[in-house]
């Protein structure tokens, strides 16, 4: 039974410590924090990689999203000019900004996605 309630703390201690590392709370304060709680050593450095792992990981599902929107933004302009070309000259204003766009979010995407590991702040902060 008392391993139960062991378990049952380290899984919220892991909640606490997950929480601040998405929050991008220093990792001084989050050590401080697992010592108060009895982790110390090579236990809490694998608790901290874990939750900075999750957090990595976050960030780049949110980049994969903003290449995919990136690529679709260029592809469908690229292919929308081409077919109104000849029918509607004057619209490929309109265009250049739907292929600007995706050059914008493909950038920011791929530049976050290789970035993640260092990237400071809160990943709410994220857009």
């Amino acid at each position: 039974m008392s391993s139960y309630f062991n378990h049952m703390d380290s899984d919220l201690i892991y909640d606490g410590v997950l929480r601040m590392v998405l929050w991008g709370e220093p990792k001084e304060e989050i050590y401080r924090k697992l010592e108060v709680n009895g982790f110390r050593g090579d236990e809490a450095d694998k608790i901290y990689q874990r939750a900075m792992d999750e957090r990595i990981s976050s960030i780049r599902i949110d980049c994969r999203r903003k290449i995919w929107i990136g690529l679709g933004a260029i592809v469908g302009s690229l292919v929308l000019f081409f077919l109104v070309l000849n029918v509607f000259f004057r619209a490929y204003p309109i265009l250049l900004v739907g292929a600007l766009y995706g050059i914008w979010k493909l950038g920011d995407g791929i530049s976050r996605y290789f970035l993640a590991p260092g990237l400071k702040g809160s990943i709410a902060d994220e857009d």
